[in-house]
């Protein structure tokens, strides 16, 4: 067990790089003023490592408006070892964006913060742009439907409206409960 202790550790520092938070403490909670600075960077580097397709200054001019706007917004952390490596942007139940560090992309963050967010919320809907391929294809893997495109005035940019719906959990186990009589009552041959 120590041997493996120690790779593990090893690995973790010569291999990775360190990768923060590979052995951390993971949580996320509300979003404090005091984070500011740091989500908006994240904001920032996100969307121009994601947006290839918009002009850089096109995030650069948006970053005051943005910056007053998540004050209002509903915003959760996405922290490992107290380090803000995350947060998922809210108003009301707009989904404004998810934004990950790109060291910790793929690692599920991105998911955990839609299951919280999911966990408040009956329905939700976004905006994301058709070049995004990857975060169409994450919406749509998690239950999200794409309910109509248009032109983004902003960029010239085609966008989708997408929109996720919590399936009516009672109605879903009644209907087990009906298969399951179905099932039971047919006669055996």
């Amino acid at each position: 067990m120590i041997k493996l202790k120690k790779t593990l550790i090893y690995y973790r520092k010569k291999k990775l790089g360190g990768l923060p938070g590979f052995f951390g403490v993971k949580m996320i909670r509300k979003f404090k003023k005091t984070d500011s600075d740091e989500i908006m960077q994240i904001w920032l580097d996100c969307n121009i490592n994601a947006h290839d397709f918009v002009a850089k200054e096109y995030w650069q001019k948006n970053y005051p408006f943005v910056r007053d706007a998540i004050q209002y917004a509903e915003v959760y952390i996405y922290e490992i070892d107290q380090k803000i490596v995350a947060f998922i942007g809210l108003q009301n139940d707009y989904i404004a964006g998810i934004f990950v560090k790109k060291d910790f992309q793929g690692q599920g963050i991105g998911q955990q913060l839609l299951n919280y967010a999911k966990d408040r919320h009956t329905e939700l809907t976004l905006s994301v742009y058709e070049k995004n391929k990857n975060a169409v294809n994450f919406y749509v893997k998690h239950g999200f439907s794409i309910e109509k495109s248009s032109v983004d005035t902003d960029t010239g940019e085609v966008d989708y409206l997408m929109k996720w719906k919590r399936k009516n959990a009672d109605r879903q186990i009644f209907s087990q409960y009906e298969c399951w009589l179905t099932k039971r009552s047919t006669p055996i041959n």
